[in-house]
């Protein structure tokens, strides 16, 4: 709680007492002590035992930089994201002696004489009804809640940004003390422990420190949890760690000397790869250059020229994955723990105004798909091409692609268009033209799923010739748009949902009971 400490004064939320802690908030925002105060607050105590705060002198401050030094404690993102995930959810989901919603956090609101529904009335048998709240969830509704987190599948390698941009951090300084005063507006005083506030200091951090993940704990925890997992006896860890790090070298080394690819004994068909819509174009093209080179001589067309016009060869390469800037893509029969089959094309696209225009308008068109299958074209050994195979949902019809009332873009699979049954269908293209994307099913409306845009490839440094922060398409919906959702008059509060049973909880025990 408290928030609102860090909003400007004569921000709307500063006099709304109602809404937060029965009380105005007028206090201006706390100041962080410079290291040289700090020390001088310290030396002057001359009895450490009798100190509520200081026991010693910190050795820290022997060192010569340490007055100077900006970044005092690097807060651990990994643990914190844990913690407060934990929280949001655990209470979402009203799990026993988990949620931060129960009888002791209802007696703080009865303390502090505010939300007066959400208050715990007396039943007999020394016991108390604590009402439902306006994000207790019905049995159905955490089902669909659980059902999406557990099938979310998100791109392999989702990692931090490597670069960050001052202008960024500071508008991300401002909406975390919104999100936090909207949530205030919501969840009981109880809810907001201490990890919830170290959020506030995150974006501060990486303006000091720079990017999170050369500072994180991210890889050792994965790495020590790695090292467990080998464990198989309890009575000697230590000889299964190595036995297992043994086997890993030896399957290492045995795949590198066996790693010769199988290619499929296949014909590609060069009208299908060319993507054109006139059946005769490559026929024409490659009598074309016959034609130049009967006539000019061979150094009168291209290497590459003479080579695509004569066609790949017969036999095509398959692959697992290919990783194009930045992006790990893997076909869709691939994806089990994580999702890297999830495509995005934009695309200049012909339409006619009406049936009989003959004049075509090009217009930027967004295609969603799916990999289906990663080949690669051998141009007789001068060059080659690597092409995907993709699934292409139908953006042109309501059944095929829409947008929901938060503006997210909703996509249904059994939709599909340009599936390589005609000549002028392109099911086929570079790993340079798309961007990837992961798709999250979407439970209100069984058969769509909602589309995700990775904010940026991995291993990605900006070397200061990027495109604008303008040209970045941004998120459709975040927490500015709270504002017409949770704004309110006083006297239209409702703090308890009216659909859902509360729970029956012993004055001493905080177990809930379901109430009959």
């Amino acid at each position: 709680m408290g928030h609102r400490r860090f909003l400007p004064p004569d921000h709307e939320f500063v006099f709304d007492a109602e809404s937060f802690d029965g009380s105005e908030e007028h206090r201006a925002a706390p100041i962080a002590y410079a290291q040289s105060a700090v020390l001088d607050n310290i030396k002057s105590i001359k009895d450490f035992e009798k100190s509520k705060t200081w026991k010693c002198v910190s050795g820290l401050f022997s060192l010569p930089y340490w007055d100077s030094n900006l970044l005092r404690h690097n807060l651990d993102i990994m643990h914190i994201e844990k913690n407060v995930c934990e929280n949001i959810y655990r209470t979402l989901l009203g799990i026993d002696g988990k949620s931060k919603d129960n009888f002791k956090a209802r007696l703080d609101l009865q303390e502090m004489n505010i939300r007066k529904e959400l208050h715990p009335q007396k039943k007999p048998n020394d016991k108390y009804y604590l009402p439902a709240a306006s994000y207790t969830m019905s049995k159905k509704e955490k089902q669909q809640f659980c059902k999406v987190l557990h099938d979310l599948k998100v791109p392999d390698g989702e990692v931090s940004a490597k670069v960050l941009y001052i202008e960024d951090l500071e508008k991300l300084e401002e909406r975390i003390i919104m999100t936090l005063c909207r949530m205030e507006m919501i969840f009981p005083p109880g809810f907001f422990t201490v990890m919830m506030h170290l959020v506030t200091h995150l974006a501060t951090e990486a303006k000091i420190g720079g990017p999170v993940c050369y500072r994180s704990m991210w890889f050792v925890e994965r790495y020590l949890g790695k090292l467990k997992s080998n464990v198989r006896n309890r009575a000697h860890p230590a000889g299964s760690i190595c036995e297992a790090h043994l086997a890993d070298e030896a399957m290492v080394f045995c795949s590198k000397a066996h790693a010769d690819e199988v290619t499929s004994k296949r014909r590609v068909n060069p009208n299908t790869l060319e993507k054109i819509q006139n059946e005769t174009f490559h026929e024409w093209f490659k009598a074309h250059i016959k034609s130049l080179e009967e006539k000019n001589g061979i150094d009168s067309v291209e290497n590459d020229i003479r080579w695509l016009a004569r066609g790949p060869v017969s036999a095509a390469k398959r692959y697992r994955g290919f990783i194009s800037r930045g992006f790990r893509f893997r076909p869709k029969r691939l994806d089990k723990v994580t999702q890297d089959s999830g495509v995005m094309l934009t695309a200049k696209t012909s339409s006619y105004a009406a049936a009989g225009d003959a004049t075509p308008v090009l217009d930027d068109v967004t295609y969603y798909g799916r990999v289906i299958d990663i080949i690669e074209l051998n141009y007789s050994g001068q060059f080659s091409m690597v092409l995907f195979e993709c699934e292409w949902v139908d953006v042109f019809s309501e059944e095929g692609m829409k947008k929901d009332k938060y503006g997210y873009t909703l996509v249904n699979f059994s939709h599909l268009i340009h599936k390589g049954q005609k000549i002028e269908h392109e099911p086929f293209i570079f790993p340079n033209q798309v961007d990837q994307v992961f798709y999250v099913e979407d439970e209100m409306n069984p058969g769509w799923s909602m589309v995700v845009k990775q904010p940026k490839p991995r291993d990605s440094y900006d070397t200061g010739d990027l495109e604008s922060a303008a040209d970045i398409e941004s998120e459709s919906f975040h927490v500015s748009h709270l504002g017409g959702m949770l704004k309110k008059k006083t006297n239209d509060q409702h703090w308890v949902r009216t659909n859902i049973e509360g729970t029956l909880v012993d004055s001493n025990n905080n177990a809930p009971t379901n109430e009959e």
